[in-house]
């Protein structure tokens, strides 16, 4: 995550805190989506890239014989 994007955000504040006065914090993130879909649909990108490069190089290495 690189910052904090358009979405719901839940921030609680209990009554009676006391912003003048210093004290110790911690936030935690949680992530509502694990992204399965995106994650298939990257991992298909991915391998339909190196299927191109096999491809390409299967290639390279036939016109490489012909023109010698």
């Amino acid at each position: 995550m690189n910052g904090l994007t358009a979405s719901f955000w839940f921030w609680p504040f209990l009554p009676g805190d006391n912003f003048f006065k210093s004290a110790s914090y911690s936030i935690e993130a949680l992530c509502a989506a694990p992204f399965m879909e995106e994650k298939a649909n990257l991992r298909a990108v991915e391998a339909e890239i190196l299927a191109k490069r096999a491809e390409i190089s299967k290639f390279e290495t036939e016109y490489r014989e012909v023109c010698t």
